[in-house]
């Protein structure tokens, strides 16, 4: 049995992945902002954009720099994705009634059952209740709605 990844046997050998011939995973550190907002920007493209980048840098064949977005505020732009995730779970939030959260990052909260949404350290949006719907907000819709889900 061939392992997803093989591990190098001496200090600084190289393994190649068995089934994609692409080297082991290599970490880079950056600031936990700026790669949530470059995932916001390359639309969870994250990776690829890196990858890009690296190619046009070392100017390999056919390589391109990658596109570039619009200017435009991240963070608002992941709060905005959050609010409307959480909405399209049937929660009924105000966007002007922020409270703070955990370590102080702004959450909303559920006018109907009281959950929350709020965007964690890398970006993302989080919520205690995942990704399940609004109790609450189903009851609101009738029946027919959740013989449709």
């Amino acid at each position: 049995m061939i392992p997803w990844t093989q591990q190098a046997t001496r200090r600084g050998e190289r393994v190649a992945r068995p089934r994609t011939g692409e080297m082991p995973i290599q970490h880079v550190r950056a600031a936990d902002d700026d790669w949530a907002d470059l995932d916001t920007a390359s639309d969870g493209r994250r990776p690829e954009v890196v990858r890009e980048f690296i190619r046009w840098y070392l100017r390999r064949p056919g390589s391109r720099l990658p596109d570039r977005p619009p200017v435009t505020d991240w963070p608002a732009a992941r709060l905005a994705a959050a609010q409307e995730w959480f909405s399209s779970l049937g929660h009924d939030i105000d966007p002007e009634s922020v409270e703070p959260g955990e370590a102080d990052r702004p959450q909303w909260r559920c006018r109907k059952c009281g959950s929350h949404v709020s965007v964690g350290a890398k970006g993302k949006a989080q919520s205690p209740s995942g990704s399940a719907r609004c109790p609450r907000g189903l009851a609101d819709e009738g029946p027919s709605a959740s013989r449709q889900a």
